[in-house]
């Protein structure tokens, strides 16, 4: 039971977050694919785990590549466990169900599961043993998955942990993927390079502005190329082009669009037809198109 101030705290949630750090602390304790590298609070609400798990990620030139450490931060709202927690990982991910480095935790988790369910998944999520192309956040990575299912997982290793007292040594990392191709992740351009663009600096008919999720860079791009991927000039992270904000007339003086960074619906003056302004509920820059 907590003490804030001489004040008893036993609510819900703090029973809950006690109950996770207690299962994290003893399930993951030397275990060498998942360790939790940050515990802050008390009891704690934000975690920082390091996976020492095969994943794949985007270069910049299109080849899909190995890494062999992921690092997770999970932020434990005031609403948990009623609401998922945040999740957002600080290494880069090439995955149907990870926008680079964000993920849908509400495709993923289940209150009635404890924290270390949902840690244990993650990891299995990042091996390739799990993934989703049917509702996925990262479309070319889905395709990619189905096309090479053949040479899933990544990484074939147990993701969690064994029995207790059991996990002193790691599972040895797999040499060569358990496909027959002989072809590695890095000579294999996995990406065509007909999908991949430079965003324009160019003022041309109808541009396409948008804002990178990975580093917030602004960027512009030509019209054609919505729904195309992208490479950031700045962080170089891939990035699908959205398409404009589509506006209509309501009545002689009200649009109605939608943002196309946060789907948020929107109302505007229709004299601000051409405008460039600001979402209020992402804050991304839109130009109101005027179909």
């Amino acid at each position: 039971m907590s003490n804030v101030g001489g004040v008893k705290m036993n609510s819900p949630r703090v029973r809950r977050l006690e109950s996770d750090y207690k299962r994290i602390s003893t399930i993951f304790a030397g275990w060498p694919l998942i360790k939790v590298e940050l515990a802050d609070g008390q009891p704690p609400d934000m975690y920082r785990i390091w996976y020492n798990v095969k994943g794949l990620y985007a270069a910049a030139d299109g080849r899909i590549l190995e890494r062999n450490e992921h690092v997770l931060e999970i932020r434990l709202g005031m609403e948990y466990p009623r609401r998922a927690p945040q999740l957002r990982l600080l290494t880069p991910l090439f995955h149907p169900n990870f926008n680079n480095t964000d993920v849908c935790a509400q495709d993923i988790y289940a209150a009635s599961e404890g924290l270390d369910d949902l840690i244990i998944r993650i990891g299995r999520m990042i091996a390739y043993q799990e993934y989703n192309t049917k509702s996925p956040l990262n479309g070319i990575a889905a395709r990619w998955a189905a096309e090479n299912s053949h040479r899933l997982p990544v990484d074939g290793r147990g993701i969690a942990p064994l029995a207790l007292g059991t996990h002193t040594s790691p599972p040895p990392l797999p040499s060569q993927l358990p496909a027959a191709n002989d072809d590695s992740w890095e000579d294999r351009i996995v990406i065509r390079k007909e999908e991949l663009a430079t965003p324009s600096n160019s003022f041309d008919a109808d541009p396409v502005e948008f804002g990178c999720p990975r580093c917030k860079a602004r960027l512009r791009s030509r019209g054609d190329h919505v729904g195309r991927t992208v490479l950031c000039p700045t962080c170089k992270s891939p990035i699908t082009v959205p398409a404009p904000a589509k506006t209509r007339a309501a009545d002689g003086d009200t649009l109605r669009f939608t943002c196309p960074h946060c789907n948020q619906h929107l109302e505007a003056d229709a004299k601000m037809k051409g405008d460039r302004v600001e979402c209020p509920s992402c804050h991304s820059f839109i130009t109101l198109g005027k179909g």
